[in-house]
């Protein structure tokens, strides 16, 4: 990479052939060499590029905001369905949690990542065979199948996300380890949201507590449910530290 760039300094179009298949690299080997070639305008420009810092703060584009909308509310609507179909929550929520989790996220990556049609039908055949599957289990609370299946179905599902994260390409290792970042990221995150939620919750039940006006059933059966269940949708729009992957 090295002597590709050096050889490379008076061809913007080669720079950017050699930037893109391997940016890791790229980036290491240019940041060496700059101090040998300030006084190039094209390398002054690279060195911009690469190690430029967004200061301001970006909340996501209008469609990723309709999206984290659409998906809160397909998510929230998903955890409240024993109330709507009087299903029994002992039954529904064991097998089913991790569908009102990581289907809306895959969904998310696999849009912003414009996955392959192939591999779009591929990773829906699989959440639906899982939801047959999981759901087609005998309801036995003693069944060790049962509950073996119940702990291991989120596992299947967060790898279905990972698959979509990484754009199906499991031999990219940095790839990888963006995704386990990503996982550090969302679990923090999360964490933050569900503790500015509980103090919010807090604060609106004992604002109307004192005009008398009891919310408090109505607001942890349904906000606090809906809220829940999309925590954790808003993550990737969220803004965060730039990554250098």
């Amino acid at each position: 990479m090295r002597e590709d760039i050096l050889n490379s300094l008076d061809s913007p179009k080669q720079l950017e052939k050699l930037y893109r298949s391997n940016k890791k690299l790229f980036r290491q080997e240019f940041n060496s060499l700059f101090p040998h070639f300030q006084d190039n305008t094209l390398a002054e420009f690279w060195k911009e590029r690469l190690n430029y810092e967004q200061t301001e703060i970006s909340w996501g584009t209008n469609s990723e905001l309709i999206f984290v909308i659409v998906a809160s509310l397909i998510a929230g609507v998903i955890a409240k369905l024993p109330e709507i179909f009087e299903i029994a929550e002992e039954f529904f929520y064991p097998r089913n949690l991790g569908f009102i989790l990581f289907p809306p996220l895959t969904l998310y990556f696999g849009w912003k990542n414009k996955l392959k049609p192939r591999l779009i039908i591929t990773l829906s055949l699989a959440f639906v065979a899982a939801l047959v599957f999981i759901n087609g289990l005998p309801n036995d609370s003693d069944n060790q199948t049962l509950v073996l299946a119940c702990i291991h179905l989120p596992l299947v599902l967060w790898s279905f996300l990972g698959i979509a994260f990484i754009r199906g390409k499991t031999d990219n290792f940095e790839k990888r380890l963006a995704f386990l970042s990503y996982n550090g990221d969302l679990v923090v995150i999360t964490t933050l949201v569900l503790i500015a939620g509980m103090l919010l919750t807090g604060i609106t039940i004992g604002l109307f507590s004192l005009i008398d006006f009891g919310i408090g059933e109505f607001y942890l059966n349904y906000i606090v449910i809906v809220g829940l269940a999309s925590s954790p949708i808003g993550e990737p729009t969220l803004p965060k530290p730039t990554l250098n992957w």
